[in-house]
């Protein structure tokens, strides 16, 4: 059995937590995110330190049982009896599913005779988070496999790669719907994309109503938009949301108002050459160093013709040392596909290996951060690419 950690490190652990949490501040948003984040890792690190290493072998291992159990229960249509009830009986939800019997564990809670939503499990009652759990099982989980038995390598052209996967919607529109709503599941409360303030950015810029204040480049159903629409309803500008023309179709009611679609293909040459803000949200981590010079590339002549465009590329940046669990199941979770997340260093030699540099870093309430992007003073030297994983803690 491993040895127990030293009270003394218990005591320093403990510290951190109390330290964490004195600095909480809830007057700010962005602060009250950045501070139970901080919290939460520091408690973290103590139940880290309180585990038997040995004891938990066996719930990681069935971990992997969780995401397959909420997506039987949502096709059992337990999810929608749940939510419309504060408690439902178990001979009840058999009955009406057919199914021999169901046991939901972390996301229900036994009451009494029956069972009911905890506030673990009420955010599946929103279809958006349902999707996001089906589209990692049949897009990422599926090809786990396949990863560990090629050895983690992409050279043998076994594991899919992102043009393969983004093609296989085309012909199934039921994955494309998934899809799209599960990108919209990554919007969600803490998760909403909130680092770049647009309303005071763009104020600056003094954007006529006729002219393009931001084109979002593979937008899915313009979710992220609808946001800023929300949060800035005084932004001046036109608003264009470009995708893949499967993804676009999802929505069968057209556009969110204040916004405009366009089929775009990320691999050709940008078609609107006069916006002010560029930006990509979750598309940069899809894909591996090569083939996102050449997205970039389809770029380069605007920001050349117009200095003062911004490119901002949302993704997460993982740390540099003691990357968390999650942060490192995210990363491997890109790689069945073909993409990777990336630490700062990674992100700025792939940056300047295509003419760019960081002019700003900014960080909100979600986990990834905002980066702002302009062109290279002076070209990149070395042109090896970018092969380096971050150490997991």
């Amino acid at each position: 059995m491993a040895a127990p950690v030293p009270k003394d490190e218990i005591d320093a652990l403990l510290k951190g937590v109390n330290a964490a949490a004195e600095a909480l501040d809830f007057g700010d948003a962005s602060k009250a995110a950045e501070g139970r984040r901080a919290l939460l890792l520091e408690a973290k690190k103590l139940a880290a330190a309180l585990e038997d290493p040995h004891a938990e072998v066996w719930p990681r291992a069935f971990q992997v049982n969780v995401g397959i159990s909420i997506d039987v229960a949502w096709d059992l249509g337990v999810w929608d009896k749940l939510g419309k009830q504060d408690s439902v009986a178990l001979a009840e939800i058999v009955e009406e599913t057919g199914a021999d019997g169901i046991v939901i564990m972390d996301v229900s809670d036994h009451r009494g005779p029956g069972y009911a939503l905890t506030s673990l499990g009420e955010p599946y009652l929103d279809p958006n988070h349902r999707s996001c759990n089906r589209m990692l099982l049949q897009t990422v989980v599926s090809n786990i496999r396949q990863v560990v038995e090629h050895m983690f390598t992409r050279s043998t052209g076994s594991v899919p790669s992102p043009k393969e996967v983004w093609s296989s919607l085309a012909q199934s529109p039921e994955r494309a719907r998934d899809m799209a709503q599960g990108m919209r599941s990554l919007s969600t409360g803490s998760l909403a994309p909130t680092a770049f303030p647009f309303g005071e950015e763009l104020e600056k810029l003094d954007i006529r109503e006729d002219e393009i204040a931001i084109v979002d480049i593979a937008g899915g159903q313009g979710h992220i938009m609808m946001d800023v629409r929300h949060r800035y309803p005084k932004l001046k500008g036109r608003i264009i949301v470009q995708d893949l023309p499967e993804v676009l179709d999802t929505v069968t009611d057209g556009p969110p108002k204040g916004i405009e679609f366009m089929p775009y293909n990320i691999f050709t040459l940008q078609p609107i050459r006069n916006a002010h803000v560029y930006y990509m949200r979750h598309i940069i981590h899809d894909w591996d160093d090569e083939s996102v010079s050449v997205i970039l590339r389809q770029l380069m002549p605007i920001l050349k013709e117009r200095p003062g465009t911004k490119l901002l590329l949302a993704d997460l940046m993982l740390s540099e040392m003691n990357t968390g669990m999650q942060e490192a199941i995210r990363d491997f979770t890109m790689f069945p596909i073909g993409g990777m997340e990336r630490t700062e260093s990674q992100w700025r030699k792939l940056l300047a290996r295509n003419g760019l540099e960081i002019k700003k870093i900014w960080r909100g309430t979600e986990p990834e951060a905002c980066i702002e992007c302009t062109l290279a003073k002076r070209p990149y030297q070395d042109t090896a690419a970018v092969f380096g994983r971050a150490r997991i803690s």
